[in-house]
């Protein structure tokens, strides 16, 4: 390996997925001018696009199309499962397969594994997370986030861009990996291409509810009350549909996910647990939520992380604080459907965030050196999505390394003691 700091980096989409990303340490090369191909006779920058669900990139090409630039999907599915080992990592390096995907971008965006080559990688790199950022990663953990403190402490300045699509990411990589590099908190368009289906007269006055696995018991309770569920165990239909239910009951199996922004698009009526009662459904084990041991560690503010019961959603979610309140909460729609109105109200505040979010990405690539504009208009740089910029900070008593070997001191000591006194009263998972 000589010289090379191999850094790995996770970027997870909606399912949680991950980058694994290798970076020399030396030499530190200053960001080159973006450069440009032609196509359709315009001069565009050739955008590489790393993913594999279809809804993420449907959403990133609406961006793109919206600041007037298009995107070369790749599916990472062609290398690999999800997550990556540091070997497999090595062997792709080794074939070249990185090296032909940086010589032919400008921008790569990232939201999937991809080692980067030996040799610098020439591209602008933007990290895009849209779940928990070390999905899948076992036996080298430990390695894993030291090669992320790197990648977020000794990269070139400004080469490296870290953006979410939820609050978790930020405060998860600075609490697992001490790692606290400036994000952009950029959510999902929310955009479905899913045409809507038919829904009866009498489907109309019942709640669609889709059961997941990791809530059997909670899935289990619900069918012993006699509340007017429409259960479907598979696609029914996309938002377009569900807004003509009742409402959409959800029992939350990640931070977020991207129906959650599909739906406050459209307009459906989401009857979700409050947060005090979420929580007791964690600790129950009514449900099994994978990411309860990472949202310890913020600790009482664990609920500011999930994007369930964010500020700027959650006035267009309705909350149930028991299963009993549940059923009271669909009793009153009867008389009083929506007293929200969130039918209306959602889409209309949606479109707000929406709006801001497209100019973040704006504010990015402007950033590299792209004239972007936005719906065909001027985009002024950082008038418009400047309060999108988030700094996490590190637990108390953290921070100020200066070496790798200082941060290894204290990722193996202080930091286990903090996470496991965190964590001493989680359910498994």
């Amino acid at each position: 390996m000589g010289p090379r700091v191999r850094i790995l980096l996770a970027a997870a989409v909606c399912l949680a997925t991950l980058a694994y990303w290798m970076w020399p340490q030396t030499p530190k090369l200053a960001p080159k001018p973006v450069t440009v191909t032609s196509l359709s006779g315009q001069l565009v920058p050739r955008i590489t696009y790393y993913n594999r669900h279809p809804g993420t990139r449907a959403n990133m090409k609406l961006i793109l199309k919206r600041l007037g630039l298009t995107l070369t999907p790749l599916d990472p599915s062609v290398l690999s499962g999800y997550g990556m080992e540091e070997s497999a990592a090595e062997a792709i390096i080794d074939s070249g397969f990185v090296k032909l995907i940086c010589d032919s971008s400008d921008v790569i965006i990232v939201s999937d594994t991809i080692p980067d080559p030996e040799q610098q990688c020439s591209s602008y790199i933007i990290l895009e997370a849209t779940n928990r950022i070390d999905y899948d990663i076992k036996k080298d953990i430990g390695t894993y986030h030291g090669m992320l403190w790197k990648l977020a402490n000794q990269t070139p300045k400004g080469k490296v861009i870290f953006t979410a699509n939820n609050p978790l990411e930020p405060m998860d990589l600075a609490r697992e990996a001490l790692a606290a590099p400036k994000w952009t908190l950029l959510r999902s368009t929310g955009a479905s291409n899913v045409a809507a289906q038919s829904v009866s007269i009498l489907e109309k006055t019942k709640v669609l509810f889709k059961p997941h696995i990791t809530a059997r018991i909670a899935n289990e309770v619900l069918e012993k009350k006699n509340l007017p569920l429409k259960w479907v165990n598979h696609d029914y239909g996309g938002p377009r549909t569900a807004a003509k239910y009742l409402a959409f009951l959800e029992i939350p199996y990640q931070v977020s996910v991207m129906k959650l922004y599909e739906n406050l698009a459209h307009g459906v009526v989401m009857l979700v647990p409050s947060k005090e009662f979420f929580k007791e459904l964690v600790i129950s084990r009514a449900i099994v939520f994978m990411y309860w041991h990472k949202l310890l560690l913020a600790g009482d503010d664990w609920w500011k992380y999930m994007d369930y019961y964010s500020d700027d959603i959650s006035p267009y979610i309705y909350y149930f604080d028991s299963w009993d309140h549940l059923s009271v909460l669909i009793s009153s729609f009867a008389s009083n459907p929506d007293p929200k109105n969130v039918r209306e109200k959602a889409p209309k505040a949606y479109a707000q965030l929406v709006t801001k979010t497209i100019h973040g990405w704006a504010d990015i690539f402007s950033g590299i050196g792209m004239n972007v504009t936005v719906d065909g208009q001027t985009h002024v740089p950082g008038r418009e999505a400047a309060d999108l910029v988030v700094q996490p900070t590190l637990p108390d008593g953290f921070g100020g390394y200066k070496t790798f070997a200082e941060w290894k001191t204290a990722y193996e000591g202080p930091l286990e003691v903090f996470k496991k006194t965190a964590r001493k009263d989680a359910p498994p998972f």
